[in-house]
This record gives structure tokens, C-alpha cells and sequence, in this order.
């Protein structure tokens, strides 16, 4: 018996004493197309192993540690780098999503103030009729003596006509509080987020690899409160691990 560790197609077959394939553990289909029961056998084809590159070639014999020791540290420095690179676009993304968000939400809010000039006015409308409007209804159409004009008033069919009247005026305090909130809030908000784009385009000028450039940058303490907010470094697997309890003396 012949065992051929081939990976997927790993598989056992059975030599005769001519070295024939007389069977096989698996279908020789699925594992050597190139083989068929009753065929010899033949190790599978394979190109042989690259001879690769011996980068410490040219390094005397006396410095070749030396050579290996700061290629090594190289190459950690190299993925420290493309870490804090990858780390720091992760922050920068994250943070101007987030003010891009809250910016968006105060203009919505903002935009809230200009039905606060309705609502009164269908309140001061509705106050003049309220005793007329029927409870359950759902809509009331009453002349506004102001404009001439008539309004259509909606109205909660599960409320008194009162209590429609009073939902109507605190619908109007709740819009203009909003809309005065972010008035107040829209100013810092922008300027936080300009702010966050211009420290994005700082990070975009720096150069692949430029290791002093990106250090320096994640210096910077308000970078350092992104990375700690958006980024945090990953702690080792072993200062993370819960201590093992030690076994009771007996």
C-alpha cells in the first residue's frame, strides 16, 4: 500500500508487485486523472522548488546576527507603521461620519422652526372655535379671520378638542426649543467638522512609509483622543487573558 499525502487529493492506493495501481481508496478521478487502475505508478508531477534569493549573501560572516537582527527589526518597524497608518485612517473616517451626521441632524432640527409660525396659527385659529369642534373628529376647517382664508386643522381623534387645542401649542414650543438648540449647536459642529477635515488632509499629504510623519501626526493630542475614541490599539492576547485561578491547597 502506498499512502500519497497530496492535500485534498491525498490518497491510499494498492501496488501490485509490478508497482500496478490494482485500487484505491478514492476515486483516482478525483484525486490523479493522470493515473488508471492497472497503470504503473508515478509520483504526480511538480515543478521544482524555487532557489529563492539569499538577501545576507553579501554580509561577512562575522555580521551576518547583525545583519538578521535589523532586517527583522525592519520589518516589524514596517508593520508597526502600516498599523498606525491603518489606525489612523480608521479614526479620521470614523469621526468625520459621525460629525457629518450631527451636523445633518441640527439642520433637520433647525428646519423644525419654520412650522413653529404655523402651528401657533392653527392654535390661535383652533382657540377661537374650539367650543364648535366636535370630539372624535379628526380634521376641522375653520376661517381664519386674520387672512380671510380657511385652515384645515388636524386633529387627534382620541383627544378632546381642548386637549387638541393645548397638543397643538406644545407642539409649537417643542419646534422652536429645537430649532434654537441647533442654531446653538450648528456653529461648533461645523467648525468641528472643518476642523476634522483639514486634520484629514493632513493625513492624506503624508507620504507611504514616512515613518517620522505619521508618529509625529498621531502625536498630535487631539489625533491621540481620536485614536483612543475611534481606533484603540489592541492589547496583547496575553495581558487581556483572565488569570487562572490558582487550585485550592490541600
Amino acid at each position: 500500500m502506498l499512502l500519497a499525502i497530496l492535500g485534498p487529493r491525498t490518497n491510499l492506493h494498492l501496488l501490485d508487485a509490478e508497482g500496478r495501481v490494482v485500487g484505491a481508496l478514492r476515486p483516482l478521478a478525483e484525486t490523479r486523472r493522470d493515473l488508471a487502475l492497472g497503470s504503473q505508478w508515478k509520483s504526480p508531477a511538480s515543478k521544482p522548488p524555487s532557489e529563492g534569493e539569499d538577501r545576507f549573501a553579501a554580509e561577512p560572516d562575522e555580521r551576518f546576527f547583525v545583519a538578521v537582527e535589523a532586517f527583522a527589526a525592519q520589518r516589524e518597524g514596517a508593520q508597526e507603521t502600516d498599523t498606525l497608518q491603518r489606525r489612523l485612517d480608521r479614526a479620521l473616517r470614523r469621526a468625520l461620519a459621525g460629525i457629518e451626521k450631527k451636523v445633518s441632524l441640527l439642520r433637520g432640527d433647525a428646519a423644525a422652526g419654520d412650522v413653529v409660525a404655523k402651528l401657533r396659527q392653527q392654535g390661535e385659529v383652533l382657540k377661537s372655535a374650539v367650543a364648535s369642534v366636535k370630539r372624535g373628529a379628526s380634521e376641522v376647517r375653520v376661517r381664519d379671520f386674520a387672512s380671510g382664508e380657511e385652515v384645515a386643522i388636524p386633529l387627534d381623534p382620541a383627544l378632546s378638542p381642548r386637549a387638541n387645542l393645548d397638543a397643538l401649542f406644545a407642539k409649537a414650543r417643542k419646534a422652536e426649543r429645537r430649532a434654537e438648540r441647533a442654531l446653538r449647536e450648528s456653529g461648533e459642529a461645523e467648525a468641528r467638522r472643518d476642523a476634522l477635515v483639514a486634520l484629514r488632509a493632513h493625513f492624506d499629504a503624508i507620504g507611504t512609509g514616512d515613518v517620522a510623519g505619521l508618529a509625529a501626526f498621531a502625536e498630535n493630542p487631539e489625533v491621540a483622543r481620536l485614536l483612543t475614541r475611534y481606533a484603540a490599539e489592541s492589547a496583547p492576547a496575553a495581558a487581556t487573558a483572565a488569570p487562572a485561578e490558582a487550585a485550592p491547597k490541600r
